[in-house]
């Protein structure tokens, strides 16, 4: 599977705006936080006993919204929907304002509304059709 910064960098000459988490991915870089978002390590290890505050809670709400809102807008091109498009990328641009304002990420660049068609028609034929037809030539 590959990495997400192979994949944001591949993304670059659909989606031009994404260098800048490519770029932020790199050696100590200030997108490299979402390692240890995503696998744990020392920093949540020392939380246990020290506790949260309540902006570093709402941080890591934030994130997570982020998170859950990409995956809205990544199935607006897998199944058409545009109630779901218009949600998905009204609150992104939300969630965007809110990072903006609350912890000065930002200024937030002007996103796109819907995301591009998808390369192929999905993944091609299922693996099952794949193995039925090749069995019948036989």
């Amino acid at each position: 599977m590959p990495q997400l910064d192979e994949l944001a960098r591949e993304l670059q000459p659909k989606f031009p705006l994404i260098k800048a988490l490519v770029n932020g991915l790199k050696d100590r870089g200030p997108a490299t936080w979402l390692h240890k978002y995503t696998h744990g390590g020392a920093a949540q290890l020392v939380r246990r006993t020290t506790g949260w505050n309540e902006a570093e809670v709402m941080l890591i709400l934030l994130r997570a919204d982020m998170f859950a809102i990409l995956a809205a807008a990544h199935e607006t091109v897998v199944v058409t929907n545009a109630k779901l498009a218009v949600y998905a990328f009204s609150r992104r641009d939300d969630l965007g304002t809110e990072g903006f304002d609350r912890f000065g990420f930002g200024p937030v660049p002007e996103q796109p509304h819907s995301l591009p068609p998808p390369l192929i028609d999905g993944c091609g034929v299922p693996f099952s059709s794949a193995i039925g037809a090749a069995l019948h030539e036989r």
